[in-house]
């Protein structure tokens, strides 16, 4: 229906969601619902239904039936319109109308009793009406409620004779027979027939004849007539008490009393009509386990695909619990039903089935509609639906139950492949077919970003065995990283994925190719050694088409150049020019070996090479004779002139002194003397110049030696001496001593300056003598001064 269309969302509970479509705002008729569930990096799943709106199921009670009255005589007709559902009373009606049909004709409309929730004929009334047979048509409508007519018949009677008899309803039990009566339960009914003479009084009286009839809802004998003319308790009164589970009462259904009485000479009563409706036995059906029998806390049921599971059901009545046998139960849901068989080795009341959830071509919940039906009870259901959730068999990927990740190094040039096994947990069985067995390759950076235009994708191939193997031609892949992802899937089962690291490396030499680290030649010697290359990683094949270069003393010899020969047998000879003749000292070179071919670990070998010195004699280097010859020479020399020098540093008196002692120590004539200059000589010699510069004698000053000449007081001119002097004698006390003080630092330093004076010239008079230690010569020094 265009512009009929509604789109909204569910609502998501803590385990499931949930759609509210407003059905009780929704117009009657057909529907067809589609509900989508899709979310990021998950399977879309759909669902789609019908729904039907139909009208709410309706009762009518009341004036239902034959009814027999005297002419003149009033009868009301009333009737309860009720929601079957709610059993509470329609109110509103579209339509509510009646109309009258036989001896005469009339219509008219309901009316309502709020107090009492009846309809009545608005309108209608019986007394007057001539004596006749009608036919009385009543129609209650209400928008989405499901439509009633009822048709009742009225007989009204004319009496010409004085003698009248009655029938009289007094008491029924239960008090509402339309919704208190359930199959298998007992209805009393009490009545009195009593009698009048016009114009007397009314009296109770035994009638000659009574009887009850059984008529279905459509007014038609139900059963045999039954007499009751012994079942008085009193004159007039009667009591009848029956069980609706003996006359054939089928639960669910509606049936009329009609109580007939006559005597004669008086006119017949008229009969008494009592409704009643046989209520169904309210049942319940529960849900259990099969095995342990227990009942299900929750008829929500996770399931794996293609299992067969045993559901058993009990069916029983609420009240009592009793158990209800020999009811037909049933299943049904989206790919088909079945018949529920009793299952007698749990019980009466139990009936069990099987289930196989390998019927479902997708993996997703279903509803599985269980009811149990036997006449006169209730039509048994759970007291929520039967939900099976089927799920994905769970699987193994390398016996690993979540994402498998390897981590695998190879050799470039190497062949290998990677097998894996998808199994079922259930079986331990491997999974065959699947549906999808991919891998994509992708090499990395050293950072491990993705190269781009690096992935390569693929299928893996299904052995005999049921297992999956993923080749990469690993032989044709160059060194680096890669990452590569394998996705096994098959449908109804859970996907596994496994990632794997892989790292390509170069290949390797055998590293005991060459292992000296020093080598000794001769002068004018040359490097000459053999090497023989082979590979570890392939059982120690002799690897041809090295690249070797040797570097010694900045000459490079290289299998390139023709300096290095590749003896195409994984050999390789190295023989290199004369090295060095060394004269001075032997000489040491740094030798660098370097070994390379594609796809191999580049190798290095270091070592050093070490050329001796050339030699005169076995054992005796050229140089270090010539070395030795001249130290020898150098040496006598040095150890004369040293002698010399030092004898000429002694001065004269010590050596004086020397010679004395030794002629007195020898006890021999001394023939010459010798003077020691006193402590007063010598300082008078060291500060006689400074005294001179003004005008003054320091031997006189030291009582050695009288002034010869004495200043003049008168007369004479002063010179430039005498102003000296004069300045001096006018200075102050402290300035005068710091002057002193400076003089005596000046005459320290001419003194030690005329010391080195006499030593220098000691030295180049060279005088032969023995060699005096400097430290004694300074001790006879210092005890001359």
């Amino acid at each position: 229906i265009q512009g009929a269309t509604q789109i909204g969302s569910l609502n998501e509970t803590a385990d499931r969601y949930l759609l509210d479509l407003g059905t009780a705002s929704m117009d009657l008729g057909d529907y067809f619902i589609l509900i989508t569930f899709d979310k990021l990096n998950y399977e879309v799943r759909s669902i789609v239904f019908s729904l039907t709106i139909e009208d709410r199921q309706t009762i009518i009670n009341g004036s239902i039936g034959a009814f027999f009255i005297d002419w003149k005589q009033s009868l009301n007709f009333t009737y309860s319109y009720i929601d079957n559902l709610t059993s509470t009373s329609i109110t509103n009606l579209d339509t509510g109308s009646w109309e009258l049909n036989g001896s005469a004709y009339n219509n008219g409309s309901l009316g309502y009793d709020s107090t009492k929730e009846i309809y009545y004929l608005a309108g209608f009334d019986t007394v007057n009406l001539q004596n006749g047979t009608y036919t009385i048509t009543v129609t209650f409508d209400k928008l989405n409620y499901a439509f009633q007519v009822v048709v009742s018949s009225l007989v009204i009677t004319y009496i010409d004779t004085n003698y009248d008899s009655f029938l009289n309803l007094i008491s029924q039990s239960p008090s509402n027979l339309a919704t208190d009566i359930t199959w298998r339960d007992n209805i009393t009914i009490s009545f009195i027939f009593t009698t009048q003479i016009v114009p007397g009084p009314i009296n109770l009286t035994d009638p000659t004849s009574v009887s009850l009839q059984f008529l279905d809802e459509s007014l038609n004998a139900f059963g045999s007539s039954i007499n009751l003319i012994n079942y008085n308790v009193s004159i007039g009164n009667y009591t009848y008490t029956f069980n609706t589970a003996q006359f054939s009462f089928i639960g669910g259904e509606s049936y009329y009393i009609s109580i007939l009485a006559s005597k004669t000479l008086y006119t017949p009563p008229t009969p008494v009509l009592i409704f009643f409706k046989v209520q169904k036995v309210d049942t319940d059906l529960t849900i259990h386990n099969y095995t342990t029998g227990t009942e299900f806390p929750s008829y929500t049921l996770i399931e794996y695909w293609n299992q067969t599971i045993g559901i058993t059901l009990y069916f029983k009545e609420l009240i009592s619990s009793s158990s209800i046998t020999n009811a037909a139960v049933t299943y049904s849901w989206a790919y088909g039903s079945g018949q529920i068989n009793p299952d007698g080795a749990k019980g009466p009341g139990y009936y069990s089935f099987f289930f196989d959830t390998g019927n479902v071509t997708e993996i997703g919940t279903y509803i599985i509609s269980i009811s149990a039906v036997k006449q006169n009870f209730s039509v048994g259901i759970p007291s929520s639906n039967l939900l099976i959730n089927v799920i994905n068999r769970p699987t193994l990927l390398n016996s690993n139950d979540d994402v498998l990740y390897l981590r695998h190094t190879f050799i470039v040039l190497d062949s290998h492949n990677f097998t894996f096994g998808f199994t079922d947990v259930l079986t331990l069985k491997n999974i065959t077919s699947a549906n999808e067995k991919s891998f994509i390759l992708i090499k990395r950076e050293a950072n491990g970003d993705p190269i781009p235009g690096s992935s390569i994708t693929g299928t893996l191939y299904e052995t005999a065995d049921h297992r999956y193997i993923l080749d990469l031609d690993t032989e044709t892949l160059q060194i680096g990283d890669y990452s590569i992802v394998v996705t096994l899937n098959k449908d109804n089962y859970n996907l596994r994925v496994a990632v794997i690291s892989l790292t390509i490396v170069k290949r390797e030499f055998d590293p005991n190719f060459f292992t000296v680290t020093r080598m000794i030649l001769a002068s004018g010697g040359i490097v000459e050694f053999q090497i023989t290359l082979t590979d570890i990683n392939n059982n120690s094949v002799p690897v041809l088409g090295v690249n070797l270069n040797l570097t010694i003393n900045k000459i490079v010899y290289s299998t390139s150049n023709g300096r290095i020969i590749d003896n195409k047998d994984g050999t390789y000879t190295v023989s290199t020019l004369p090295i060095a003749e060394p004269f001075f000292a032997a000489e040491t070179y740094l030798a660098t070996l370097i070994i390379g071919k594609a796809n191999y670990t580049f190798q290095t070998r270091v070592f050093t090479v070490e050329v001796q010195l050339t030699q005169i004699f076995p054992g005796m280097p050229t140089f270090y004779f010539v070395v030795i010859t001249a130290s020898i020479i150098g040496v006598v020399g040095s150890l004369t002139a040293y002698r010399v020098i030092q004898q000429a540093r002694i001065p004269k008196h010590v050596k004086k002194i020397r010679k004395i002692k030794k002629l007195i120590k020898s006890k021999k004539k001394i023939t010459e003397g010798i003077s020691i200059p006193t402590k007063t000589e010598m300082i008078a010699k060291l500060f006689s110049k400074d005294w001179k510069e003004i005008d003054l004698s320091i031997k006189k000053t030291l009582g050695i030696e009288e002034l010869k000449k004495k200043l003049p007081i008168k007369g004479p001119k002063v010179g430039d001496k005498e102003k000296r002097i004069l300045k001096l004698k006018d200075k102050k006390p402290k300035e005068k001593a710091a002057e002193e003080k400076a003089a005596k630092k000046k005459a320290a330093k001419e003194k030690a300056a005329e010391e080195k004076a006499a030593e220098e010239k000691a030295a180049k008079e060279k005088i032969p003598d023995e060699k005096v230690p400097e430290e004694k010569t300074k001790e006879e020094r210092g005890e001359n001064e």
